[in-house]
């Protein structure tokens, strides 16, 4: 998997998508444009700026080859890339989200069933297609979201969270209390976790060394 070379800045470990709940929970919200963190408005302006990305463009042949997995057609500059990013982006939706989905689907289906003769089968028998349709499909907001952060600085855009206005703190020094946060409360819980490549090599090395010590 192609996150699994890291990400590109270190700023992208502070909005990874699992971060959302914790800037909800935050006693003192933190906002992004006015408005409320939301990570997924952050990820979508990362992708409109990638048509002013000189970087990207320099490295255009590598992001091509690093992302060549993640969709089902090929893009061919800056444009088609943001395009299809966010195209993708919009139809789709995470596990918690598609199982609810399918589940109101299944459910409003059964209940079209049984008002047969008054309700109209063929309505219930599309719904349930819709819903089998939607179990089939993969689930890759996660991974494009990723991919993203492979590719796109998240610098300018988490120095742009702000404090709320009853707040009297620097951003840079808000800022700083949030990645400490972030760091305190979710990664140092994820040093089992694979997925979180960073605190799981680093309890591995740890593991490592004290295995050493002690033989």
């Amino acid at each position: 998997r192609i996150w699994t070379t890291g990400l590109i800045h270190k700023e992208a470990y502070f909005i990874i998508p699992e971060l959302q709940d914790f800037f909800d929970s935050c006693i003192n919200i933190p906002y992004y444009k006015n408005n409320p963190l939301s990570l997924n408005k952050i990820y979508l302006d990362m992708a409109e700026s990638i048509i002013d990305d000189i970087d990207l463009e320099i490295n255009f042949q590598g992001v091509k080859e690093r992302l060549k997995d993640i969709f089902d057609s090929d893009f061919h500059d800056k444009n088609d890339l943001k395009d299809l990013w966010i195209d993708k982006f919009n139809v789709t939706v995470e596990k918690e989200q598609k199982d609810e989905l399918i589940q109101v689907l299944l459910t409003l289906g059964l209940k079209m069933y049984k008002r047969i003769p008054f309700g109209d089968s063929r309505i219930a028998e599309s719904l349930v297609r819709m819903a089998i349709s939607l179990a089939y499909q993969p689930i890759a907001r996660r991974a494009l979201i990723l991919a993203l952060l492979t590719i796109k600085k998240a610098k300018n855009f988490w120095e742009n969270i702000q404090p709320p206005e009853d707040v009297s703190i620097l951003p840079e020094r808000f800022q700083e209390q949030l990645s400490l946060e972030i760091a305190r409360q979710f990664y140092a819980k994820q040093s089992n976790n694979p997925k979180y490549h960073i605190p799981y090599f680093l309890e591995t090395i740890q593991k490592i060394l004290e295995n050493r010590d002690t033989s």
